[in-house]
């Protein structure tokens, strides 16, 4: 996908920086970005038209800007369900263990990619931007980490209802998206995707507060 090729691109060395959240090692410097084919050329192509392209330049924006970032909410959830749905179907090594054993969220993932009116009505969806408090590490440098996608179960204001977490870093972002849709009261303590709004603030995270990347 364009955006590891492009972290890649940026590295001296011709590397990323992986985060394996289930590794003793968590950090660990690899070239590879993990593409392997996974759907035929025309819907790979699609998704790309649709998603991919919206997201790069979301992204530069959302790079130069801190305030409001004028955000297409649709694209931009729909991408993030078409990344995590396309990493449950690969075969590399580096996605192989990500919802391996369930098709049902896999469906709902698909559903989430292919049909706008089901995309906000099957997840919440919410983007966040790495910082380092510390100041270890600058923003440019927090744009070459890459965290491999993972999902949890947490609890959703309803204790027989647990929500399925699924998150991603890369760009200087955790990505993320919740099945099923969060509460309203847990919506109103975050700061998700909203349908049909047309700014969006990303909030804040640092790097060392976050269990999966710390």
């Amino acid at each position: 996908m364009w955006v590891f090729r492009d972290m890649r691109n940026r590295s001296d060395t011709n590397d990323l920086i992986h985060s394996q959240t289930k590794s003793n090692r968590k950090i660990s410097h690899n070239p590879t970005t993990g593409s392997v084919p996974i759907l035929c050329q025309e819907c790979d192509s699609q998704l790309g038209e649709i998603y991919d392209i919206y997201a790069k330049e979301w992204v530069i924006t959302a790079n130069e800007i801190t305030s409001g970032i004028e955000t297409d909410t649709q694209k931009l959830a729909g991408f993030i369900t078409s990344v995590f749905w396309r990493a449950s179907l690969s075969n590399h090594w580096m996605y192989k263990n990500f919802l391996a054993d369930d098709p049902k969220i896999k469906s709902l993932i698909k559903n989430a990619t292919y049909f706008e009116n089901q995309t906000f009505k099957i997840g919440s969806y919410s983007v966040e931007r790495l910082e380092d408090k510390s100041q270890g590490f600058s923003q440019e440098e927090l744009k070459g980490i890459m965290a491999m996608p993972h999902a949890k179960y947490i609890h959703n204001g309803n204790t027989n209802r647990p929500t399925l977490l699924m998150r991603m870093a890369f760009e200087g972002f955790i990505w993320s998206m919740a099945i099923p849709r969060v509460s309203f009261a847990h919506k109103t303590k975050g700061n998700l995707l909203q349908p049909k709004k047309n700014k969006y603030v990303p909030t804040r995270k640092d790097i060392f507060s976050d269990p999966d990347l710390k």
